[in-house]
């Protein structure tokens, strides 16, 4: 299920096509996949773990995912809902980025949707039972995309390819 979107005038009928970001957020690295047409046009990493203080690599980041947010000229944003996953002062950080990201979409006039990542990783058919650990999940999305596309790309990059594609079925789904 997803968590929150925003979009008043996506999915309509009349519209066939747009360009999109999918975003793996993170605080040291987040990978960035772009798509046009249903089609892969481009992906990025934005990698910050050499800056060790937390509160200067956030901002970096925050910056980072505003400006390719913008720059990329894209008419949609999604991106993944946070977890506790190591620690509160972590998910905290993780709420702040994702603040700031849907704080752009809402300047920019940009529709976005969150995804919880069961939800994304169901669409795309990953197997996630109790037994199934963290670096098994990431395997599935490595996977997905050396299978789908060939390419051989860090986690990250991976988790957000594969968020995109998830939001193209989604997509399909509600025509």
């Amino acid at each position: 299920m997803r968590l929150t979107e925003y979009r008043p005038y996506f999915f309509d009928k009349e519209v066939k096509s747009i360009k999109f970001i999918a975003i793996d957020q993170a605080s040291a690295v987040s990978g960035l996949a772009i798509f046009e047409d249903d089609k892969l046009i481009q992906y990025n990493i934005i990698e910050l773990k050499k800056m060790k203080d937390t509160n200067e690599r956030m901002h970096e980041m925050i910056k980072r995912i505003h400006n390719m947010i913008i720059e990329s000229d894209v008419d949609y944003v999604v991106f993944e809902d946070v977890s506790l996953q190591t620690n509160v002062s972590t998910l905290i950080l993780l709420a702040q980025i994702q603040g700031a990201i849907i704080n752009t979409c809402v300047m920019n006039n940009i529709c976005y949707s969150v995804y919880k990542p069961t939800f994304w990783r169901h669409k795309l058919g990953f197997n996630q039972s109790k037994n199934v650990k963290r670096p098994e999940l990431k395997q599935q999305a490595k996977d997905y995309v050396y299978n789908k596309y060939g390419l051989k790309l860090k986690e990250d990059l991976c988790d957000a390819i594969c968020i995109g594609e998830a939001f193209i079925l989604e997509s399909k789904k509600e025509d």
